[in-house]
């Protein structure tokens, strides 16, 4: 009996060793990155933040239920991370039939939290899917000279002049990013 559990043990061992070398000359040969191992286990802390396009799908279904043409014409995050995630969204929404008024949605934690119509002279424009992301507007400023270690506060996008911007809000002030 106890022979046959060191036979047992001796393969195990040796199973190991064997995938420890092939996973060491993967890793020495480059075919796998250890950085990019980890960051695929790895959880973000804020994943569980809505990104905006998030609340924008929220929104939308929600506006187009006070009219059927609604277009965005302002978001808001709360709060944000470095990847463009809040927790908290605003949006307000425009609609041709509608003059001088809008749409006020808050979202929190995926849901909605505040509907409201408001006082608004604006206008809006379907939200486009090829628009850079909040996470993407953040990199931009952090790639511009004086801003890379400024705090990020929070951003917004806004429709002007047939073009979406992104106002990034920093501890330096806001930088505007475009859209596309």
């Amino acid at each position: 009996m106890i022979e046959q559990n060191q036979k047992k043990l001796i393969k195990w061992l040796i199973g190991v060793v064997i995938a420890a070398a092939v996973l060491s000359v993967l890793i020495f040969t480059g075919v796998l990155n250890p950085a990019k191992i980890k960051k695929f286990f790895m959880i973000e802390p804020d994943s569980h933040l809505m990104t905006n396009r998030n609340a924008y799908d929220i929104a939308l279904l929600e506006a187009q239920k006070w009219q059927p043409d609604a277009k965005l014409a302002f978001m808001d995050s709360g709060s944000i991370s470095e990847r463009g995630r809040s927790n908290t969204w605003k949006a307000i929404f425009i609609s041709s039939k509608v003059k001088a008024k809008g749409f006020s949605i808050e979202i929190e934690d995926y849901k909605i939290i505040l509907l409201a119509e408001i006082i608004y002279n604006g206008v809006g424009a379907d939200f486009p899917t090829n628009i850079i992301s909040s996470e993407d507007a953040i990199k931009m400023v952090r790639a511009t000279k004086g801003y890379e270690d400024a705090e990020i506060y929070g951003a917004e996008v806004i429709y002007m002049g047939n073009l979406w911007y992104w106002g990034v809000k920093t501890s330096k002030g806001v930088v505007s990013v475009k859209g596309k």
